[in-house]
């Protein structure tokens, strides 16, 4: 993926974020790092270490069963937050997620 400084615009759009003052999202805004991600490509497998918390700018993720079937479970899209849940337990990746067309 391609790394670079994550747009304040973006972050401000997000519902999870909705109402935070400009200055809480221009300091979380120098925390974060902006991924581009081409369709096809794998964000996260399955089993790997919950490390981070990934915001849905624009795109379209698909998350993907950790079982024989690996079938497609959820979309994730625009405004959506995925990865939370891992990162607060401190559990491994419960499932695999991949960009079903170039997402940021």
């Amino acid at each position: 993926p391609v790394v670079a400084a994550v747009p304040v615009a973006g972050l401000a759009a997000a519902p999870a974020l909705a109402g935070l003052p400009e200055e809480a999202l221009d300091a979380l805004a120098a925390e974060l790092e902006w991924l581009a991600l081409p369709g096809g490509r794998e964000l996260f497998a399955a089993g790997e270490a919950s490390d981070a918390v990934y915001l849905v700018l624009s795109g379209l993720l698909g998350v993907y069963a950790a079982d024989e079937t690996s079938q497609r479970v959820a979309r994730l899209g625009a405004g959506e937050l995925l990865g939370e849940m891992g990162l607060l337990s401190g559990r491994p990746r419960h499932a695999t997620v991949r960009a079903l067309r170039d997402s940021e």
